[in-house]
């Protein structure tokens, strides 16, 4: 720990937990990152909650109760996400609180459903730090789909086969065993494909 004149900053310092959990939001590479964070912090809130995303037009369950399977939310449920994105401030229903975290040019939002209400007030200065990491890692998520997938086709592109083959030829070498690779040309294919 650090002494500071009389203040002695440790560990258990809820300024430094804080500025510890703003950190690793920022550094997460990955939407998944920043929920397995998410999920710790609320482990250390003694709270527990859900995480509603906004991808490809539907609203999914992602996290952290659901970390294996994911949800799709229903017509109403999906209504009610969108119109508190909208509104931009935490809405409390049936006894669980709804933080919308969105930022204004985002094309993907989320809400973070709250079992305690106190905990959304509490770490109100939070939830922005949450919602730009969340839509920052959307995004390189989606740089990287991009750069892997012909845009036309919705197929893999050279890219991609360069680097599992990289990572397949590592892996026959590593285990001693061997690998076999098919290429198919289709005659004639170019008609089927333009119509």
């Amino acid at each position: 720990f650090e002494y500071h004149g009389a203040v002695t900053v440790g560990e258990n310092d809820p300024r430094k937990r804080r500025e510890r959990r703003w950190l690793r939001w920022a550094r997460a590479r990955r939407v998944a990152d920043v929920v397995e964070a998410l999920a710790s912090f609320l482990s250390e809130a003694k709270s527990e909650g859900c995480l509603w995303g906004l991808q490809a037009g539907s609203w999914r369950e992602m996290a952290p109760r659901h970390l294996d399977e994911t949800r799709v939310a229903s017509a109403r449920e999906a209504g009610r996400l969108t119109a508190l994105v909208g509104a931009g401030s935490p809405e409390t229903r049936d006894g669980r609180t709804f933080v919308p975290l969105a930022e204004a040019d985002a094309d993907v939002a989320w809400v973070l459903e709250l079992a305690d209400p106190s905990v959304a007030d509490a770490h109100a200065d939070d939830w922005p730090h949450l919602a730009a990491a969340l839509v920052r890692c959307a995004k390189l998520e989606e740089l990287e789909r991009l750069s892997i997938v012909d845009p036309v086709t919705g197929l893999f592109n050279a890219r991609h086969l360069s680097a599992v083959l990289q990572r397949e030829v590592a892996r026959c070498k590593r285990f001693g065993g061997s690998l076999c690779l098919l290429f198919v040309d289709l005659d004639r294919f170019k008609e089927v494909n333009d119509q």
